[in-house]
């Protein structure tokens, strides 16, 4: 099994980054242990909380449009906890520069 594929018993709750254009970006989860991991490798850096959240859409940027995409990761967070009391949903889209 691959890294970036956590099993479903291991995640609470995943955000999906999104672009205004509904492009997905990057996924933040939160296990099971209470930590939070970035799925795909976005965030390369290990203080990626200490960073802003300003990314880039590679496919709108291919079209021609440039977009200032940032967002919080307090809101990010605060998304996967909210998934962690929920047992319906597990999966959130959070849109960036909306």
């Amino acid at each position: 099994m691959s890294r970036s594929r956590p099993r479903a018993s291991q995640v609470y709750g995943m955000v999906v980054l999104r672009c205004p254009d509904g492009h997905q970006i990057g996924r933040v989860m939160r296990r099971n242990t209470g930590r939070y991991s970035i799925v795909d490798g976005l965030f390369a850096s290990k203080d990626y909380k200490r960073q802003p959240l300003s990314v880039r859409c590679v496919r709108c940027e291919g079209v021609g449009k440039f977009r200032d995409l940032r967002g919080s990761w307090e809101k990010v967070f605060a998304l996967a906890d909210e998934l962690q009391v929920s047992t319906r949903v597990n999966v959130q889209d959070y849109l960036l520069g909306g």
